[in-house]
């Protein structure tokens, strides 16, 4: 990235999340919201704690109803909380202990949304300025960081434009220019890429994580999509009924989820029940309806006896010759099979259970083809039956 915003970030970090014993950018501490409905009480935070680092972005991932947008809605203070506090760069601006509560526009952040939330009567240079006008920031500082902060995002060619001669995608573009331009060190995005089409979706993910790797801010994102968490987050808070399911990078929440709900709605598993029968060192021993098969509990307590679900994904599971009747290989009947270029999926039966297979590996197996599958132990989830 060529241009930077003049006198804005001569300290600015990397995307790289800050040493332990920095103070977070944003810390939240047993925050709690019920909404009262027609139905009776919903509790949509259930005491969340967090804490996002200098520079990292941390991403709020579930389904819709898990409490994701509240809980950042809660931050920027368009939603106040039950009890509970938050601090936003070193300020407190809520504390229900402390009777504590800083309106939206002294929390010192900026936030992108869903809709683009920009002015059609105005300008892309009206509408990016705005922050600066309102805060009475001199014209030609005004002038100066507006136009730098536009060629970041590539649209200053289209600064007098306005926003209904723009396609959805530069539209986003000047709703992040906007939330760059004061240069806040925290935005909050609400699910800013979700209106837009997959090509359009894949560009300005890269470009935002371009922005932030040159700029340095904080960042807060909500989303449901998973690729869009993996693809942008330093961390992913997995949010489940109010809760924080699992906190941890990518990879950690990918390769070693903590439940089987985690391990279910991050990426594609395959699930079979069964109970344990014993312990080979580290694993469990499962019988499941297609066989004995050994998996990892992680943290979670299994004992011999308990009903579990052993899950792995799809890519997990290694096509081989032969080795049928050995440890953790598994005779399959290819279902069907889906060539995709850059790979191969197929749908098998194990023994009447349908498992999902991803491959990059060997020739293309026809359907009615007997196949050996292996799965690497250390890779096989054992969780509790829910």
């Amino acid at each position: 990235m060529s241009t930077q915003l003049p006198d804005l970030y001569e300290s600015a970090t990397t995307a790289s999340p800050a040493p332990a014993d920095v103070a977070p950018r944003i810390s939240v501490r047993n925050l709690c919201k019920t909404y009262n409905t027609r139905r009776g009480p919903v509790a949509a935070l259930r005491n969340v704690s967090m804490d996002v680092a200098p520079g990292e972005v941390m991403v709020l991932l579930g389904p819709s109803g898990c409490g994701k947008t509240t809980l950042l809605r809660c931050v920027a203070g368009l939603e106040y909380p039950d009890s509970g506090e938050i601090t936003v760069q070193g300020k407190t601006v809520f504390s229900s202990s402390r009777n504590i509560v800083v309106a939206p526009e002294n929390r010192n952040l900026s936030m992108v949304f869903q809709s683009y939330a920009l002015w059609p009567h105005m300008t892309v240079f009206a509408n990016v300025a705005f922050p600066l006008t309102t805060a009475k920031v001199k014209k030609a500082d005004v002038r100066e960081r507006v136009h730098a902060v536009l060629q970041m995002v590539g649209l200053d060619h289209l600064a007098r434009s306005h926003p209904g001669q723009l396609s959805g995608g530069q539209q986003q573009r000047v709703s992040l220019a906007r939330a760059l331009v004061a240069d806040p060190g925290v935005i909050l995005f609400d699910e800013p890429l979700s209106n837009l089409d997959a090509k359009v979706r894949e560009r300005l993910r890269d470009q935002l994580l371009s922005l932030q790797d040159s700029i340095g801010f904080t960042a807060l994102y909500v989303t449901h999509d998973q690729t869009e968490a993996t693809g942008l987050g330093d961390s992913i808070a997995v949010m489940e009924v109010g809760s924080v399911a699992q906190l941890g990078t990518p990879t950690d929440i990918y390769y070693r989820p903590s439940s089987r709900y985690v391990a279910d709605f991050v990426g594609s598993a395959n699930e079979l029940k069964g109970t344990v029968v014993g312990f080979a060192g580290e694993y469990a021993r499962v019988d499941t309806p297609i066989g004995s098969l050994l998996g990892s509990a992680g943290s979670e307590r299994v004992v011999q006896g308990q009903s579990v679900s052993m899950m792995f994904r799809p890519e997990h599971c290694h096509i081989t010759d032969g080795g049928a009747g050995r440890e953790n290989h598994i005779q399959c009947v290819v279902d069907r099979s889906m060539f995709l270029g850059s790979h191969v999926e197929y749908v098998v039966d194990a023994g009447g259970q349908r498992l999902a297979l991803k491959t990059m590996e060997g020739e293309l197996r026809k359907a009615g083809a007997t196949i050996t599958v292996r799965l690497d132990p250390t890779m096989v989830r054992v969780f509790p039956a829910e």
